[in-house]
């Protein structure tokens, strides 16, 4: 199957983004959008747009904006009057008022959209949430979450004191760059109905948070924390549940669940979520499906109330 297919950004999630869609859609017509850094020649790719509006004359039908949160919604809302299909990285926004003016204009599109929250698609994390969904150990009562990570060890090929995850003005900050473990508390828990949180800076460069506690409660009783980090020299992304009548952890490094601290069945290799998550922008055939745009305003709506009450 055959398409225009624009990327837009070429940092280090828009190369991946563009290397999978090189290797998934050799047929396609291939373009990149790149408003900052100079133009580039890659095999594989038609050409390199500077400009919005000339990018807009390719027309595309698939679109992936991987560009700094602050340029998401004006590029969304430009390229829905011709694609059909886009995928916006996370966060869709870096405030939940554009967030919500990108929605409005949304609903009149003939588009889909999905929100890169990838990790929707790990078989673990499905595997997980089912068992909770179904009641199989029980009620749930607690859930924490944790994720750290030191920002110098994000991305080897620049300097983290001019990263834009450490920018607000670009959507950076630990709310946002690791909004992945709000956005899966709510897949399984749904909104909640209370929201606190801490917030605190050790990073010495950049202007955002780097260190956050974060904590949910929801209408049915559960309630979360989650911590999330840029800090952490060790790497770690753990997620837990207490149930009635069971402790269910995942480590989302190895893929491993344990059920009271037995690991539970086999452990699979993880399979790339970038790469299920673009199948199913293309094809639509991977189930479950991604984060809707309408999860993505939920997400922010989270942060939002979260700095509110870390103020």
């Amino acid at each position: 199957m055959s398409s225009r297919i624009l990327v837009c950004g070429l940092g280090s999630i828009g190369k991946r983004h563009l290397a999978n869609v090189i290797e998934a859609s050799p047929h396609s017509e291939i373009a990149i959008l790149r408003t900052q850094g100079p133009m580039v020649n890659l095999p594989r790719v038609l050409t390199c747009f500077q400009e919005l509006d000339k990018a807009l004359d390719f027309c595309p039908e698939v679109v992936i904006i991987a560009s700094p949160a602050s340029l998401h919604v004006a590029q969304a809302i430009a390229f829905s009057e011709c694609a059909n299909r886009i995928l916006i990285e996370k966060p869709i926004s870096t405030t939940l008022k554009e967030a919500r003016h990108l929605q409005e204009s949304l609903d009149s599109k003939q588009c889909r959209v999905i929100v890169g929250y990838n990790l929707r698609y790990f078989g673990s994390l499905q595997r997980f949430r089912e068992f909770i969904l179904k009641g199989k150990y029980g009620r749930l009562i607690r859930l924490e979450a944790h994720v750290g990570q030191h920002l110098s060890t994000w991305r080897a090929d620049r300097d983290p004191s001019e990263s834009v995850s450490c920018r607000r003005d670009l959507g950076g900050g630990v709310f946002r760059e690791l909004s992945h473990e709000i956005d899966y508390c709510l897949w399984i828990c749904g909104l909640p109905h209370n929201v606190r949180a801490r917030k605190s800076r050790h990073l010495g460069y950049g202007d955002a948070e780097d260190c956050v506690d974060l904590w949910m409660e929801f209408p049915g009783g559960a309630h979360a924390a989650l911590h999330m980090d840029m800090i952490d020299r060790s790497r770690r992304r753990t997620l837990r549940a207490i149930c009635q009548d069971a402790t269910i952890e995942l480590d989302f490094i190895t893929g491993v669940i344990n059920i009271n601290g037995k690991a539970e069945g086999e452990t699979k290799s993880s399979t790339d979520t970038y790469k299920l998550e673009l199948e199913d922008l293309l094809h639509g055939r991977t189930e479950p499906l991604g984060a809707t745009y309408q999860d993505g305003v939920s997400v922010l709506e989270v942060i939002e109330a979260a700095e509110e009450d870390a103020q």
